[in-house]
């Protein structure tokens, strides 16, 4: 991995061949295609230390601004790596010592509590419904399945779990 420096911007040659290309903003490099509002949530929400809840996405294309419903490491506080190509991380907690990197360049949405930080001009979620699941699913106890466009994407084995799940993702 090869990374080439210059006027805010650097140039990362990944192992595979590809090119990556960032841009530096206020202590940190955002992958190129990261809007600067992005930036800035992010930025601010390093420097002040508040927790943030991520919501990933499709930048651009047809689907542009389609929240992919991602529920899994979404939630926390943002860092930074070390090193000379400093990224943002995501910790679960503030005593954490490390995260996974952001996708920064993926990002739809962006909350601090209830309160949206950014939001993509296009955002949209996929068309969800809610059915109660069929006999094969039944004997494993669920009750009510999420269909997001047609396709099944979460189950549940009471209308509780079903009820905060969709509060978490709206």
């Amino acid at each position: 991995m090869a990374i080439t420096f210059g006027n805010g911007t650097a140039l990362e040659k990944l192992p595979s061949g590809t090119m990556v290309k960032y841009r530096y903003y206020k202590g940190m490099y955002y992958h190129e295609q990261t809007p600067k509002e992005v930036s800035e949530v992010l930025s601010h929400a390093f420097r002040s230390q508040y927790r943030i809840r991520l919501y990933f996405g499709y930048t651009s294309g047809e689907d542009a601004g389609l929240d992919r419903l991602q529920e899994n490491d979404v939630q926390g506080y943002v860092s930074r790596t070390t090193g000379e190509l400093q990224v943002p991380l995501l910790r679960l907690t503030q005593r954490s010592l490390g995260g996974d990197p952001i996708l920064d360049h993926c990002i739809v949405k962006v909350l601090k509590k209830d309160r949206v930080l950014y939001k993509h001009p296009q955002y949209h979620q996929p068309e969800l419904l809610v059915r109660e699941t069929d006999s094969t699913l039944k004997k494993e106890g669920y009750t009510h399945c999420v269909l997001a466009n047609g396709k099944v994407h979460a189950c549940f084995k009471s209308r509780r779990e079903l009820t905060l799940w969709l509060k978490k993702m709206s």
